[in-house]
């Protein structure tokens, strides 16, 4: 997707067409008869809802994000319906505070700054920003420094915490841009990046869809915890979510899940 054009098109149609996925368009208010509503970030904006809800779907499996398995493992302990709402990722949480979700599965990353906001459930996965390269350019960078160091250029997804990271870690690097991980790939095919920095999962599928062209630096440059993110005035769906995922943890639910889509990435127990 270009994310420019996908949130201008979105903003363009969102009065006449509605913004949610295979639902009617009242408020996702969150009693306890509705219907769960889970944000993801969109792709681009199409006028069918179905059309929506398939490619929101093709999207998560194209960037390894295994949070339509998660969603519908937790709507069925939930016994609630599942909708899926495609949201720019810089209003994932202004459509979560609207009420237009009620739950954001978009691999997020805690930060101070979003808690302050949102409430955060417990991480379903430990991961962090990580590096994708070109294959004959993985010997230029045998250490975390010696990447950091890099006079090259660097690119990362705008209004993300790779982005801030970026901007702050790589004094030296030629900074880009971009709108979104499969754009990273693209640029490094084309030359016009050598480094691509974004979160560890998407690395991790990009790497596995692009092997005889792309390698990932597996050494983290951070340390991000990922949750799900619900309104602070939700304590109880809050509650439950934790309860959940307590389970698919410990019944060794989650484990599969994450080993299916991100078989690169150290898991928490």
């Amino acid at each position: 997707m270009s994310r420019a054009g996908a949130v201008a098109d979105a903003a363009r149609h969102r009065e006449r067409d509605g913004v949610d996925v295979g639902r009617p368009r009242e408020r996702c208010d969150g009693v306890e008869a509705a219907p769960r509503c889970v944000g993801l970030d969109q792709l681009h904006h199409q006028q069918d809802g179905r059309e929506q809800q398939c490619e929101a779907h093709r999207r998560g499996q194209a960037e390894g994000i295994p949070q339509g398995d998660l969603a519908r493992l937790v709507a069925t302990r939930l016994s609630r319906p599942l909708y899926f709402v495609e949201v720019a990722w810089d209003q994932q949480i202004d459509a979560l505070l609207a009420g237009r979700t009620d739950v954001i599965m978009s691999g997020m990353s805690v930060t101070e700054a979003r808690a302050v906001r949102i409430a955060f459930t417990a991480p379903y996965l430990e991961a962090g920003l990580m590096a994708l390269v070109r294959v004959d350019d993985v010997a230029r960078y045998p250490s975390r420094d010696a990447l950091l160091q890099t006079s090259a250029a660097v690119g990362f997804i705008e209004r993300t915490t790779g982005d801030v990271f970026v901007q702050q870690s790589f004094p030296n690097a030629r900074r880009v841009p971009l709108a979104q991980a499969s754009d990273g790939a693209l640029a490094l095919r084309r030359r016009t990046v050598d480094v691509f920095v974004h979160d560890g999962p998407s690395i991790a599928w990009l790497v596995s869809a692009n092997e005889a062209d792309l390698a990932g630096i597996w050494q983290p440059l951070n340390r991000e915890n990922l949750a799900w993110g619900v309104r602070r005035d939700d304590p109880q769906l809050l509650a439950r979510l934790n309860d959940i995922l307590a389970s698919l943890r410990q019944d060794g639910t989650l484990a599969g899940v994450l080993g299916r889509w991100l078989p690169y990435l150290h898991r928490p127990g």
